[in-house]
């Protein structure tokens, strides 16, 4: 029998648990597994409440298409039905205390469609030609790594690492813009402007190559992200359900 042991009940713990189990199942290995966690439930920063009908979402909100594990594990747990497309262009900032959408057709951090993004209160002008500016500004790249922050004030300015980046991307890593490295966390952005010469040329060049591919109709476009039908709670369920022959201990502590 082998008899391990997984030290917090989060969605890492929980898959981590859910992994172990189900290839010792697949090998045909006796396993014993217990999981631990300090906190009175499951899914630590995932939490999802129900409230007058209303999803909502105290930590992570969605899934990320392209990066598959998540939807992967979905599919494994038989809930993949479950998954949604969260809304396009559903994205706020808070600027000057008021709640300002992001402009439509902006692909990541760069605009694709002018209209939109000229109209949008979000930015001042000043900061509209500057984040513009990266269509003509030459690429320099540092031969080493540099932070995201100083990647994106870079290539599109002040303004934008301000008021887009900073808000979308330190939401992401919960970090500090100027001290997550750029290779760890964007590498595509580095090879946007390695390729293209600046992440509007790529960006417009990526648009015309998938219109040319995929002509937009059903199931093509949309969000990049998707949840599930009740919330990432959902998820957490599933796999508590999905652990049923093993020892899951709650409030229970390791010092």
């Amino acid at each position: 029998m082998l008899r391990v042991t997984v030290i917090g009940g989060g969605i890492t713990g929980l898959s981590a648990a859910y992994a172990l189990s189900s290839q010792a199942r697949e090998r045909g290995i006796p396993l014993s597994c217990t999981v631990v966690e300090q906190d009175s439930r499951w899914g630590g920063k995932v939490r999802t409440l129900q409230a007058d009908g209303l999803v909502l979402e105290c930590g992570p909100d969605a899934l990320l298409r392209r990066k598959p594990w998540a939807t992967d594990l979905c599919q494994r747990l038989g809930i993949a039905d479950k998954l949604v497309p969260t809304k396009k262009n559903g994205s706020f900032v808070c600027w000057n205390g008021r709640l300002l959408s992001l402009p439509e057709g902006l692909s990541f951090l760069v605009p694709t469609r002018l209209s939109p993004f000229f109209k949008s209160p979000l930015f001042s002008l000043r900061g509209k030609m500057r984040l513009l500016g990266d269509y003509v500004l030459s690429p320099s790249p540092p031969e080493e790594d540099e932070s995201l922050g100083a990647f994106v004030r870079r290539r599109m300015g002040d303004e934008a690492l301000e008021r887009l980046a900073e808000p979308l991307l330190s939401g992401i890593y919960a970090g500090d813009v100027d001290r997550l490295s750029l290779m760890a966390t964007f590498p595509q952005l580095r090879a946007m402007e390695k390729e293209h010469g600046g992440l509007l040329k790529a960006a417009l060049a990526q648009k015309k190559r998938a219109a040319q591919t995929a002509p937009p109709g059903p199931g093509t476009g949309g969000s990049p992200f998707v949840s599930l039908d009740g919330g990432l709670g959902t998820l957490i369920d599933a796999l508590v359900a999905a652990l049923h022959d093993q020892e899951l201990l709650l409030g229970v502590g390791v010092r």
